[in-house]
């Protein structure tokens, strides 16, 4: 709207919108009486189209899609038959497309060779008529945990042979940040040392004891020494790397108990 003295004016304007037409789109003009030439005529007596003019390049990008999954698929078929039974097996450390090892894992458990665990878990165990049994929650907490974990409380008293009293919920100890929980399993953190120093499960029990104290365990304190005792001597426990953790840990009472002990004299010996 425009206002042209005391009266208003109204101006349409029409705007035409331009269309960009690039070169290749041109259809090209033909020579009256000419026929229309073929990719075979373009390509001249003496040439032969490649493989991808002859085929398409879809149908050569199907037969590759389909090679890869092949080899794919046989690389973790092998990989889980590589594995021992009673053995966890995470996708994650198959080599190959992420999707197509899921997909091939996921067939491996309908057909009974695996079993799902939880997401990028899988669980190889013996074969039976009746199926293949799950892993005990104890074993799949100790796998998600990852390295520097163990049993803790009353079920590190039991796994050291402490206790006769199996816990209605399994205890274990996490380095670090605890992980997502599972049915029947209680986790704790504890302090990250535990995964850079690679403690072992029944080195993360030793201490756990030595933590509660005398209420998780049945027998008298004197046999918790006799235990240690034994495990030093077998090389199953590392008295002076325990000692380094104890020495960076707070809980004095576990530092205490630990001296009682007396592990240095058993490894001398």
């Amino acid at each position: 709207m425009i206002r042209c003295g005391a009266r208003p004016v109204a101006i349409r304007l029409t705007v035409c919108a331009a269309r960009w037409v690039t070169p290749s789109a041109v259809p090209r003009r033909r020579r009256p009486g000419s026929s229309p030439r073929t990719r075979d005529d373009r390509a001249g007596p003496d040439r032969q189209l490649s493989p991808v003019g002859q085929q398409g390049c879809g149908s050569l990008a199907r037969k590759l899609i389909q090679t890869t999954l092949m080899s794919t698929a046989q690389n973790v078929r092998e990989h889980v038959e590589r594995n021992p039974v009673r053995r966890f097996i995470s996708p994650a450390s198959i080599p190959g497309s992420r999707r197509a090892v899921d997909c091939e894992m996921s067939r491996l458990a309908a057909a009974g060779e695996v079993v799902r665990v939880r997401k990028g878990l899988y669980w190889k165990g013996p074969k039976t008529r009746a199926g293949m049994p799950l892993p005990r929650p104890s074993e799949v907490a100790l796998e998600i945990a990852g390295l520097g974990s163990g049993p803790s409380g009353l079920s590190a008293a039991q796994s050291l042979g402490l206790s006769t009293q199996v816990p209605a919920i399994e205890q274990v100890a996490v380095a670090g940040r605890v992980p997502a929980p599972i049915v029947g399993v209680r986790f704790v953190s504890r302090s990250i040392e535990r995964r850079i120093a690679g403690l072992h499960p029944v080195e993360v029990a030793l201490l756990e004891v030595l933590r509660a104290g005398p209420g998780v365990v049945e027998a008298p304190w004197s046999d918790v020494a006799g235990a240690a005792r034994r495990l030093a001597e077998s090389g199953a426990i590392r008295p002076e790397l325990l000692a380094q953790q104890l020495a960076r840990d707070y809980h004095v009472a576990a530092r205490g108990r630990f001296d009682e002990l007396g592990l240095d004299q058993a490894v001398r010996a």
